[in-house]
């Protein structure tokens, strides 16, 4: 998928129940890490969290930093600085100890990590060309109509799961529930920590833009965008947490 958010979607019947023999935040993780290589290394050709042998090498243990990342570091700074209708949601997750919770369950939270990977490896096996499915089923190499050009039928599924994918998602955001917001989700410097990601995420991609693998094609543009982004994000968030001490 172009999107690697859209992978949550396909976790959704699971995370949308409390069921002890799952973690939300593990399955939501996991059903994205394969593709967070992209970002992080800012090298959209490295393949190794989409092996087999690199679930356990790569996605398990950098899917647990995410997890520890975004509970003790990131959801406090989006409740704060998102827009209230969003903010407002997240709220409600708040109050979840991760670390607790964690020590209790390590071995759901792993396991559930694993099982949002697999469902990652199943799309991509429907949307990629080399994929499984993609050589198993024959109709998925020919080549559809798409305004006036052709495009090979698991390239257009990538476009079509991603839609897909961020509405049932922005959907399941939507319900979720909206308690009553403290003043400070209410405060009005948000727009000042996003632009202060801008300008670092900026100067992060001035930076690599001597890098050798970046910039090659528009959707390698992407990713490199992605990972500015998120490095710019926690450098705001570390700034912030500095500046306090």
């Amino acid at each position: 998928m172009p999107f690697t958010i859209s992978h949550i979607a396909i976790v959704l019947p699971l995370a949308c129940r409390q069921r002890p023999f799952f973690s939300m935040t593990g399955l939501m993780i996991g059903a994205m890490v394969p593709d967070f290589f992209y970002f992080l290394l800012f090298d959209p050709y490295f393949d190794d969290g989409h092996e087999w042998w690199g679930i356990f090498v790569y996605d398990v243990p950098l899917a647990l930093l995410l997890a520890f990342l975004y509970h003790e570091a990131a959801k406090p700074a989006l409740i704060r600085y998102l827009p209230v209708w969003a903010a407002a949601r997240l709220h409600y997750f708040r109050y979840f100890h991760w670390g607790s919770y964690f020590r209790k369950n390590y071995g759901v939270v792993i396991l559930s990590v694993i099982a949002g990977t697999l469902t990652h490896f199943f799309l991509d096996a429907f949307t990629h060309g080399p994929g499984y499915f993609v050589q198993l089923f024959s109709f998925l190499q020919g080549d559809v109509m798409v305004f006036g050009s052709p495009m090979e039928t698991w390239y257009l599924l990538q476009y079509l799961t991603s839609a897909v994918g961020l509405l049932l998602l922005f959907w399941f955001f939507l319900r979720l529930p909206r308690p009553f917001l403290p003043r400070e989700v209410q405060g009005r410097h948000k727009p000042v920590f996003w632009l202060l990601m801008i300008v670092a995420a900026s100067a992060i991609l001035l930076f690599y833009r001597q890098q050798p693998h970046v910039f090659r094609k528009s959707i390698d543009y992407l990713a490199i965008v992605m990972g500015a982004l998120f490095y710019g994000f926690f450098a705001v968030v570390l700034g912030q947490k500095l500046a306090r001490l």
